[in-house]
């Protein structure tokens, strides 16, 4: 890495750009436990991803994710299935997977402000469409599986995971919830 180079880098950012680079810097350790809920808990619900991650990237829209679990097509595939049979079975796992870490985080200690749930918040929203969806049986629900020791115990080993290697397979997480429900 030349030193100078990023002094030059950092020079010419403009200050909402350094308000970014400052802010992904320090809610790296609560982004780590925030995509490690989502993962954990979809693991626990017998949901399938491609990995997830801790890797800031900007979306279609332009907007700064800190993480985020790559789900490919499955939560539209689960949608368009809640469609088709006018039920909310097919939605109701992911979206207790995506509101995860409302129920988790203030369990560990952390708090985020409503800006970083700003993606989960619009998905859940979309959950929130289909009928005898509601957010309080949601959020009841992830808290009563998050509020278990081992789910927690597993959220930190995966964030510990992400802070080690910044994404994990599904493979990844699924081995890390096992050994930590067998520990």
């Amino acid at each position: 890495m030349d030193v100078e180079q990023v002094k030059a880098d950092l020079k010419a950012m403009t200050q909402d750009e350094l308000r970014v680079l400052v802010k992904l810097i320090d809610n790296r350790a609560d982004t780590y436990l925030h995509e490690a809920s989502h993962a954990v808990v979809a693991v626990h619900l017998g949901l399938l991803f491609d990995y997830v991650t801790a890797l800031p990237q900007v979306n279609d829209e332009g907007n700064i994710l800190l993480g985020h679990v790559h789900w490919a097509d499955r939560i539209k595939q689960a949608i368009e299935q809640a469609i088709k049979q006018d039920t909310r079975d097919a939605i109701e796992p992911y979206a207790i997977a995506v509101i995860a870490p409302q129920a988790a985080l203030p369990l560990l200690s952390v708090s985020l402000s409503d800006e970083e749930f700003s993606e989960d918040n619009l998905l859940i929203n979309v959950f929130l469409r289909f009928r005898q969806v509601t957010l309080s049986h949601l959020m009841a629900t992830a808290e009563a599986i998050v509020s278990q020791p081992p789910i927690l115990k597993a959220i930190r080993t995966v964030a510990d995971g992400l802070r080690d290697s910044e994404t994990l397979t599904l493979a990844d997480v699924q081995r890390l919830y096992q050994e930590t429900l067998n520990t």
